[in-house]
């Protein structure tokens, strides 16, 4: 697993999902949004670390900002092994962020 490239993808569908007034790039949220984000991927990639497998690193990032965030789609959504586990661990991440935008630059408050 290589935990940049979900980062990535976790921070591009947080981008995707939320409606803000312009186009942003990753590049463009806060260091303590990406701080946390990574810290979060660490722990949840480390809980599912059994579960995983037959998963790319782009669905894992893609997946996990979906389901820990109640969208209508996510790991359970998929014909991939361990969907169900993989989901109900992630409801201990369960959240809705606020997605918003300061001077250019994106925050995501948990």
């Amino acid at each position: 697993m290589n935990l940049e490239t979900i980062l990535t993808h976790y921070l591009t569908a947080m981008l995707w999902t939320e409606e803000l007034d312009t186009d942003y790039d990753t590049s463009d949220v806060h260091s303590d949004s990406v701080t946390k984000a990574k810290e979060d991927i660490k722990a949840f990639t480390s809980d599912c670390k059994d579960l995983l497998n037959g998963w790319t690193d782009e669905l894992i990032g893609q997946d996990f900002w979906l389901t820990r965030n109640g969208h209508g789609a996510g790991f359970w959504d998929r014909d991939l092994p361990n969907s169900q586990e993989i989901t109900k661990v992630c409801e201990a991440y369960n959240i809705s962020a606020h997605v918003f935008t300061i001077d250019g630059q994106v925050h995501a408050e948990y």
